[in-house]
């Protein structure tokens, strides 16, 4: 199985947002230029990068507009919605406590049970942890020691153990769904699943050293209940082969 790079996988994930997170028919032409603000800074990293300037320009503007009090003016049901997209904006940007804290805002605001809000600002915690692993990863150039992957980060748990957090996560995730739950939003979280355990793989194959792979193998699988190669085509199975999602699930 090919491994993305991580860029790779933000950017496919980008061009998921496009397609979930706008609400069709929205109430007020202000929050809908908002929508389109975070649609084009989508565009800008499938077509740039997602480090592109001109793209965490947009998603920082978008962040920036989207401020508590004018999501508490708008609409309560455009609230959580608001929420998500400040959330993932944040998230984007690497501003993880940020996310957070939005993502809890938006669950607060009552999102109807199940829906793709819902679902999402739930996801959010999950995705943090994973992003706060990947931000770390790149400042060491990629290579953890066994120490660090195993037993003691400096300021954090073990990366073996934040893993494991995070699969704990987005497994919670998976109570929020409901008969209401859109498919996309289903194919959405298995994309993102999918894409954490690649990230996780690459990690274990490629950032620790040699003599700590059998292991981290060995728990890891422990950990998923299966191997990385089953888990990750059970979720991809569980996009359709017409949804141009699982051609990316490569």
């Amino acid at each position: 199985m090919k491994n993305h790079s991580v860029n790779q996988l933000i950017r496919l994930y980008l061009a998921a947002l496009v397609l979930l997170f706008l609400v069709p028919g929205c109430s007020t032409l202000d929050y809908r230029s908002v929508q389109t603000a975070f649609k084009d800074a989508a565009a800008d990293a499938r077509g740039a990068g997602q480090e592109n300037p001109l793209t965490q320009g947009t998603y920082q503007s978008v962040a920036n507009q989207l401020t508590n009090g004018y999501i508490g003016k708008l609409d309560p049901k455009l609230q959580p919605n608001a929420w998500m997209l400040r959330s993932i904006c944040e998230w984007e940007l690497g501003k993880t406590t940020e996310s957070r804290s939005s993502a809890e805002h938006g669950l607060a605001a009552k999102p109807e049970d199940g829906s793709r809000d819902h679902v999402v600002l739930s996801m959010m915690e999950g995705l943090c942890a994973e992003k706060d692993i990947m931000i770390l990863y790149g400042q060491k150039n990629k290579k953890f020691s066994q120490a660090e992957y195993f037993t003691q980060l400096a300021s954090d748990d073990p990366v073996e153990r934040q893993y494991k957090t995070v699969i704990n996560l987005l497994d919670r995730v998976k109570n929020t769904f409901s008969d209401s739950t859109p498919e996309s939003t289903t194919y959405y979280y298995y994309y993102h699943r999918w894409r954490v355990v690649q990230n996780w793989r690459e990690v274990v194959f490629n950032g620790i050293p040699d003599s700590a792979e059998e292991t981290a193998l060995e728990n890891a699988n422990a950990a998923l209940g299966d191997t990385f190669s089953n888990v990750l085509k059970d979720a991809k199975a569980r996009v359709p082969t017409t949804h141009w999602l699982h051609g990316e699930m490569q």
